[in-house]
């Protein structure tokens, strides 16, 4: 968090000062007031660049200049910086406060801050947050484990939260712990769907490729068929066995036993991985003359099983964000 400031200045500042003073004339005349909970400041009126600081609650301050919903202000000892407009108030018998012409962006800018009453807390592993409800945007911050934010809106798995100083974000809601719930460190807030849909898809692919993919004389599981074969159906080829370039999904297995989910993209790949090698055998089964054998069960549930695993990357709440 941008640190407070008192507006008495400090030396890395005088320099600004020095400029104040040569640009604003008059005497100091303070028309407005920072709020209760204080007010973050700004060099520029540009949201894209980080807050400088935090103005102490209640101090006086003169606005002599504004931007849309920016306002400049001017303390006591002539040090000027923007702040949120909307956010000040008017001293008695001052000027009214600044109306700004359009709303900020959510998340991109300060918002009129409003009694904060927190109602959950980021859990273990911390939160991106993004400016809008959608994954592919890239995120504006990351939320630190155990901070308090309040819930304000939310929908589809998302939930829009504001934070102490008045910010607003989005957030992957099924993540929040509730106000007052001690955090534990294997994220208790944890979707139980995305938690046990990639296991349950695993399960099902380890099964299947014990399972038979071919009923012939003798029935031929993934650990009786070459990779080779895939390629090449004349192929003399006896090992590796397609069942071995299964078993990488265990990793699914084994992750929460050891507390550290798999990120999505690696989640991703284990669950295409079986299912590529299912649709390269049945690219090969298609070209094998009449009569056909068998498709066995275990082809089917491999399938379904890297299906199950693909899906449950694009759930919300099985991961801590990188």
């Amino acid at each position: 968090m941008p640190r407070a400031a008192t507006c008495a200045g400090s030396w890395w500042r005088r320099k600004r000062v020095a400029y104040a003073r040569a640009v604003v004339n008059g005497p100091f005349s303070p028309t407005h007031s920072v709020p209760s909970d204080g007010a973050l400041t700004w060099p520029t009126p540009d949201p894209n660049r980080p807050a400088e600081g935090r103005l102490d609650p209640g101090l006086p301050v003169e606005v002599v200049a504004s931007s849309g919903a920016w306002v400049q202000v001017r303390c006591s000892n002539d040090w000027v910086t923007w702040v949120d407009g909307r956010t000040l108030l008017p001293l008695a018998a001052a000027p009214a406060p600044v109306v700004p012409s359009a709303p900020f962006a959510p998340a991109t800018a300060p918002v009129a801050p409003a009694s904060f009453a927190p109602t959950h807390q980021i859990p273990a592993g911390g939160l991106e947050v993004r400016d809008r409800p959608d994954p592919s945007v890239a995120p504006l911050s990351w939320a630190s484990e155990g901070q308090a934010v309040q819930v304000v809106g939310g929908g589809g798995g998302w939930t829009e939260v504001r934070f102490d100083n008045g910010w607003d974000g989005w957030v992957d809601g099924s993540r929040l712990v509730p106000w007052g719930t001690s955090i534990g460190a294997g994220g208790s807030s944890a979707n139980p769907v995305a938690v046990w849909m990639p296991i349950g898809g695993a399960v099902l692919v380890v099964l299947g490729a014990l399972l038979p993919w071919l009923s012939v004389i003798e029935s031929a599981n993934a650990f009786d068929i070459p990779l080779a074969f895939l390629f090449d159906k004349t192929s003399t080829s006896t090992a590796p066995d397609i069942g071995w370039f299964l078993l990488p999904v265990v990793v699914v297995l084994i992750a929460p036993v050891l507390g550290a989910p798999l990120p999505r993209p690696l989640l991703g790949v284990l669950g295409a991985l079986p299912i590529v090698l299912v649709l390269l055998f049945l690219r090969l089964y298609s070209s094998f003359p009449s009569p056909r054998p068998d498709l066995g069960a275990g082809l089917f549930l491999t399938l379904v099983g890297g299906g199950v695993i693909a899906a449950a990357a694009a759930l919300p709440g099985r991961t801590a964000p990188r």
